[in-house]
């Protein structure tokens, strides 16, 4: 992948990620409108308004930074596809997976401990899911690579 490519693909994240701010700000606004609240409190139009801020600043602080310190962005290039660095996101990656498939395990034996059943119907759900996605993605990537 060449510079102007990398480029391409940094500027268009951005834009996804300022899109995203700015539909989660509509959320926010459309909810405020009409009075709903969700849970007890503003506290759901809170949050969908704080992420929404961090999502739309971010985009626009990357897109500044892209745009002005061309540099940067090589330097953000060769750190990306250096084989070390992905080996080390590769192997983070699945301590991460495993790390939260213990948690939901023990999640799953405290609400079986005390006799919750849907919430213990949620959580093995997840944990099914977490384990099909984590098959899937294995397939995918050793047929790529």
């Amino acid at each position: 992948m060449d510079d102007t490519d990398y480029k391409k693909k940094k500027i268009r994240n951005m834009q996804l990620y300022g899109l995203a701010g700015i539909g989660l700000l509509l959320i926010t606004l459309v909810l405020g409108y009409f009075n709903i609240t969700i849970g007890k409190g503003d506290f759901f139009t809170d949050m969908l308004s704080v992420w929404s801020a961090i999502l739309i600043v971010g985009s626009i602080t990357q897109y500044i930074k892209i745009k002005r310190m061309p540099n940067l962005l090589k330097i953000d290039k060769i750190t990306e596809y250096d084989e070390r660095n992905v080996i080390l996101r590769g192997k983070s990656a699945y301590l991460s997976f495993i790390l939260s498939t213990i948690g939901l395990a023990i999640i799953m034996i405290i609400l079986i401990y005390l006799d919750y059943i849907i919430p213990l119907y949620l959580v093995s759900a997840l944990l099914v899911i977490q384990y099909i996605s984590f098959l899937v993605f294995v397939i995918y990537f050793d047929k790529r690579m």
